[in-house]
């Protein structure tokens, strides 16, 4: 049931996939974002994404309204959504009309450039088309960087599916300067209630975030208004009065004649219908859910989500929105301050000055507070508490006054300073402020540059030129819909790489084709297209078969072409079953492909709300859903039948998760800060898990908790996070800490520390000095050294890579930011080189050029889908890989013959045929045979055959498992070939009631049991013969899974010690054994010390880490050396020695003194024949159809392998 990347893309312009299949996004504990003018690295759980992910067992919720939270969202670029890196939640129902459009009024509120934007997965109001932008044109916590408008998001409560009732709040300190009151205070709008007003000839709709559009007044009719610049949108007076807002894909909002919203219809057709009542407002959903605003307090305004959780926004006699309870426990309130007076008839009171969550300060705000003007009292700090993250900004005219500037300037110092321009833009008959200009001083290992965007005569994006001098060319129509972009241009240099993108457009204002393309330099520039991606959509009366209902807009197929290398087309349909009006949807539906016939067919159900409910593939293997009223997710039941279980708090997120598999059920509890960040994880039979947060919300430490020790112990393993202005950590430590009655205390396991330039990119790691690991006291001002540092060309891309020792890796890419040259320290230089050339039989394919130091060169030829074609090495010679039906169906190898591939209905591998490379030994080729789905095993592999069709060698592995997936035994069935009798081996595995391997039994009888203390491994048991022994007792750990110590069965007791650097340093297991390791300054093994009888190895290495020395305690030192590419060239033992030949990289030869060994290769680099010196008779090797050992023959004597299993085979 995997998804190919296209259908993935697809989701989000078919609302039953994406976030409709109750898949949500998710962020782990370290997020980059990085653009051509910032570099934000964020730490911490401060990322969107709603409480179950992708894997329902892995649950990091979102922290809530935390305008850090940046993403990326893949997306036809040529759309509105390109200008900004953001993710908007699924339900967020509203979209922008396209072009460049004017926000209406005086002040600019920026917003479009500001604000968070909804992605079209949800088949919401699709947004339409603008000028690509820096992602960088609103700060992080986000402030727009040319009109200073102080923006913030707060998501407060999520819903899943297809125009799912969720609220998104949106403040906007333009708007709250500019008055009026709200729902939900002066200065905040929401996702729920467009509104309508009236111009003096003109209509202004007021969307979600607080855009306002100005419809004016078609000449000659009475009934019709355009907005400007827009193709795709209008307003129309309806005969009862009323107004709709109606775009080209089916898409309307509509007003009663008393401007209220009385329904929203996507361009699916899904709708929101609004019922008014006196002092209420119910959203109704089709489907069935609803909210409901009750608005009869003028200070209070309560909503009722579909799953009967109020939240409640309370207002000050001001109008300012100053707190909003949720519900459940008031840890995660917010509070919201208005702390300054003053401004233009004392507008300054309106500026919201800082939040704060479960009664603690969180975030500040402060403005420049200009008198003169009620439109520019902007932002001039932007932080967290405690100055984290803190943004500083300010504001100017250049001297001829032709431009405007803001320079932002961050946590760590970086001024950077944003120009704007007035562009002209035809179609609105005036000039829009459009930024022209990033300049960013010298920093830290960076020079001073400047980015430039240059727009065309239409006032779209023309082109851009990053801070390396690359330059980005983009060419849009009159609708202001991006055509083509052309990237990797640089001016003065002969290109080295050019790719471009071209889009198709449908009148509907949706991309039906993208096609990609490279500029063939050597070729006098020629355009070579690589692939295309088409997509077909379904209207209201043309739909793909099973229709019932509306399938309007939704995709029909995607077929995805190569157009160079081998011209092949691959096509995915797409079929649905529709609810009937009112309650319009889909109830089912079938993606097939890209493989052609049904056999990758899966079909998914849904429910009234749009919901997944069953995934279901050819073989009729099926997983199911259950939801709440919310939608989310509250038992996932699996092909096998073990099923999660899952409950929710009051705001949504997992609260538990119980795993049910036969008679084992299994629970895990989560619980969350104020922020709503996971605090802490408990499974049942597992150490706990516990996380630490700072009052801004960054994480600075996670430890693992293990409770029930002997002697009533506990032991806590945590890592603290020392973190930096712009959250980024700059000294990782980790600790064990013990406690137990009369007794308790710590150890320090490891430390790191980290230095960063003033972008936040990565400048160094230090570790403790050898002399600092083997102390054992704690010392804040030890000395450190540097094992690696960084440096990085003008667009953060690692230009050098040095280790201790002054060993330095640099590293040069193309202007495609791909890696051209890597050079290592010892000045041997690996070059890539990108290129089209012709394959065997004339067709042009896109070339790969790998040329190591010693210049043999492995050339790679792919198809436009980047499947492998052919490649060519000094080594195997020539390889060529055929594809059928979406496959690879067949290799045929450097000694011409074939292997082939079958696969199942699935799509997963079947068998693989090989034949002999001995000519003329067998006709049947060798056979391996994979199964898959047996009992518990729906979509496991269950056994694996070998057969060689020669009488010997058949092999096969069986797997079975038990409802949980957990393996519970591996049996190898084989052939002795020296007894010439079948055999019979395997192990059998058991799990005790928290899913912990508890025992392994051996086809001997011997079983082997294990032991827990506190969730890890304390002793190992193994009973033989009827009597049980014990292998292993009182396993102590340094960290979570690291052994510390233990005891053997014959009472010897083992000890590692580690310094704080984290390497071993010494072993001990009391009389028995006692050695020590040294370590150079680069961190290598350098000595092995035996504390017994006094002896000593000491090791030496070159500055590529390759072993050149060893010292023994015999005397018998040895020595080797290397050629480029790390070939061994010489080998020295005591005095004596031999080198080592080769052809190509193939060992030939080993000669030297009394030793002459040679080596005869095949075409595929197996060794076939060794000799001494000049004999021609030898020791002959030879194998099978898998290229495995199989007979090894000197003189007369020949030695038949056990290809089934591996060390049978003399060497």
């Amino acid at each position: 049931m995997n998804k190919t990347v296209e259908q993935l893309d697809l989701e989000q312009s078919v609302a039953s996939l994406g976030n409709t299949l109750g898949w949500q996004n998710r962020v782990s504990l370290s997020t980059a974002i990085r653009g051509a003018c910032c570099l934000m690295v964020m730490w911490g759980v401060v990322a969107s994404g709603d409480a179950l992910a992708n894997s329902p067992s892995e649950v990091w919720q979102r922290a809530e309204g935390d305008d850090r939270a940046v993403m990326g969202h893949v997306q036809a670029e040529g759309t509105r959504n390109d200008d900004f890196y953001r993710v908007e939640p699924s339900y967020d129902p509203w979209w922008r009309p396209s072009g460049l459009n004017r926000d209406w009024g005086d002040f600019d509120i920026d917003l479009d450039t500001g604000s968070y934007w909804e992605p079209p997965s949800s088949g919401s109001f699709n947004v339409a088309n603008h000028v690509p932008k820096s992602p960088c044109h609103a700060s992080p916590n986000p402030v727009a960087y040319r009109s200073g408008n102080k923006l913030r998001k707060e998501v407060d409560f999520h819903a899943e599916g297809e125009m799912a009732l969720g609220l998104v709040r949106h403040y906007s300190a333009g708007l709250a300067l500019r008055g009026g009151s709200a729902l939900f205070g002066r200065g905040w709008t929401h996702n729920l209630i467009p509104t309508m007003a009236f111009g003096d000839s003109s209509i202004i709709i007021m969307l979600n975030q607080g855009q306002q559009y100005e419809y004016d007044a078609v000449p000659g009719s009475s009934t019709t208004w355009k907005l400007k610049g827009d193709s795709f949108s209008q307003v129309t007076r309806r005969a009862d009065g009323g107004y709709t807002l109606s775009r080209t894909d089916n898409s309307s909002i509509e007003f009663a004649p008393d401007r209220r919203v009385t329904k929203i219809v996507n361009s699916h057709g899904l709708t929101w219908t609004y019922t008014y009542e006196s002092q209420r407002i119910i959203i109704t959903r089709s489907g069935g859910q609803s909210v409901v605003i009750d608005h009869g307090d003028p200070l209070e305004t309560r909503v009722t989500e579909s799953a009967g959780k109020v939240y409640t926004y309370r207002k000050d006699e001001q109008g300012r929105l100053v707190e909003v309870d949720y519900p459940g426990t008031a840890d995660d309130s917010r509070k919201y301050h208005y702390e300054y007076s003053g401004g233009v008839m004392g507008t300054s009171m309106y500026l919201l000055s800082g939040i704060s969550i479960g009664g603690q300060r969180y975030q500040n705000y402060n403005y420049d507070h200009d008198e003169a003007s009620v439109y520019h009292q902007r932002a001039t700090l932007s932080e967290l508490v405690g100055g984290v993250e803190r943004m500083t900004f300010t504001y100017g005219v250049t001297s001829d006054y032709r431009e405007s500037f803001s320079t932002a300037t961050n946590a760590a110092g970086l001024a950077t300073t944003y120009f704007y321009k007035g562009v002209y833009i035809p179609h609105l008959q005036g000039t829009k402020e459009q930024l022209v200009r990033v300049e960013r001083p010298a920093f830290t290992g960076c020079a001073a540059g400047t980015a430039d965007s240059v727009y065309d005569a239409n006032g779209y994006l023309d082109y851009t030129i990053d801070y390396n001098g690359v330059k980005t060319d983009y060419t849009y129509n009159i609708d202001g819909q991006l055509l083509e972009k052309v990237e990797g241009i640089k001016a003065g240099e002969a290109p080295e790489g050019l790719r471009y993108t071209k889009n198709s457009w449908d009148p509907k204002n949706r991309i039906t084709m993208i096609v990609v393309g490279e500029i063939d330099v050597a070729a006098n520039n020629l355009r070579r297209d690589l692939h295309s991606i088409t997509t077909v959509y379904a209207d209201t009366t043309t739909a793909t078969h099973l229709q019932v209902g509306d399938v309007r807009n939704r995709v029909k197929s995607v077929t995805r072409t190569s157009l160079i290398g081998r011209s092949v087309s691959e096509t995915t349909t797409f079929s649905y079953r529709m609810r009937n009006q009112p309650n319009t949807g889909v109830v089912w539906m079938r993606v097939d492909g890209p493989a052609s016939g049904t056999d990758d067919a899966v079909d998914y159900t849904f429910n009234s709300a749009g919901l997944l409910e069953t995934e279901t593939n050819a073989l009729d293997h099926g997983v199911s859903y259950q939801r709440n009223a919310r939608g989310d997710i509250t038992q996932f039941t699996d092909a096998n039948g073990a099923s999660t279980a899952y409950t929710y708090d009051d705001r949504g997120r997992v609260s538990t998760e119980t795993l049910t598999a036969g008679s084992v059920s299994r629970r895990t509890e989560y619980s969350y800060d104020r922020f709503g960040n996971v605090k802490r994880v408990v499974t049942e039979g597992a150490p706990e898990k516990v996380y630490e947060y700072d009052e801004a919300g960054r994480l600075i430490s996670e430890s693992t908790v293990r409770d029930g020790l002997e002697y009533g112990r506990t032991e806590r393993f945590t890592t603290f996070y020392a973190l930096n202005a712009l959250s980024l950590p700059t000294e990782i430590t980790r600790w064990r800490f013990f406690q137990q009655p009369m007794l308790s205390g710590a150890d320090i396991l490891s430390m790191q520390r980290r230095t960063y330039d003033e972008a936040g990119r990565l400048l160094s790691i230090l570790e403790p000095t050898d002399a600092v690991t083997k102390t054992v006291i704690f010392d804040p001002d030890m000395p450190f050294k540097e094992v690696a540092s960084y440096k990085y060309d003008a667009e953060g891309q690692v230009t050098k890579l040095t280790a201790t020792g002054n060993r330095s890796t640099d590293i040069t890419y193309d202007t495609l930011g791909r890696r051209k040259t890597v050079k290592d320290a010892l000045a041997h230089t690996t070059t890539v080189n990108h290129r089209f050339a012709a394959l065997p039989n004339g067709d042009i394919a896109k070339v790969v050029e790998t040329v190591p130091a010693n210049q043999l060169k492995t050339t790679e030829y792919f198809d436009g889908f980047g499947n492998l074609l052919y490649r060519k090495t000094p080594d195997a010679g020539i390889w060529q890989f055929n594809y059928g039906n979406t496959r690879l169906d067949s290799v045929v190898r450097g000694d011409d013959k074939q292997i082939d591939y079958a696969y199942d209905r699935l799509g997963r591998i079947d068998t693989v045929t090989a034949p002999w490379n001995i000519d003329g030994s067998f006709g049947a080729p060798g056979v391996l045979t994979y199964e898959y789905d047996c009992d518990n095993g729906l979509g496991r592999l269950c056994s694996v055959s070998n057969s060689l069709d020669d009488g010997s060698g058949r092999a096969n592995t069986r797997y079975t498992y038990d409802e949980l997936g957990q393996l519970t035994s591996l049996v190898e069935n084989f052939v002795d070939v020296e007894n010439s009798v079948e055999r019979s081996i395997g192990v059998s595995y058991k799990y005790d009631t928290y899913g912990r391997l508890y025992s392994l039994t051996y086809a001997n009888g011997v079983v082997v049991t294990y032991s827990y203390a506190g969730g890890m491994v304390s002793a190992i048991n193994a009973r033989v013969n009827g009597a049980v022994r014990t292998i292993l007792t009182n396993v102590s750990y340094r960290s979570a899974g690291r052994p510390s110590g233990f005891t053997y069965g014959n009472g010897a007791v083992r000890q590692l010690t580690y310094g704080w650097d984290n390497r071993l340093h010494s072993i001990s297991t009391g009389a028995l054994q006692s050695l020590s390791y040294g370590y150079d300054a680069n961190d290598r093994m350098s000595s092995i010390a035996n504390g017994y009888d006094g002896s000593t190895q000491t090791f030496g290495y070159d500055d590529v880490d390759r072993l050149t020395m060893g010292q023994r305690h015999d005397g018998q030192d040895e020595y080797w050396s290397y050629d480029s590419i790390g070939h061994r060239q010489t080998h020295n033992r005591g005095g004596s020695g031999f080198g080592l030949t080769y052809q190509g990289n193939w060992l030939r030869q080993v000669a030297g003194g009394s030793v002459d060994r040679r080596y005869q290769i095949d075409a595929l680099g197996n060794r076939t024949k060794l000799t001494h010196g000049g004999a021609t008779e030898g020791t002959d090797f030879y194998y099978d159809p898998f290229q495995r050992q199989r007979w090894v023959v000197r003189g007369t004597n020949q030695t038949e392998c056990d290809t089934a299993r591996a060390g049978t085979c003399p060497v």
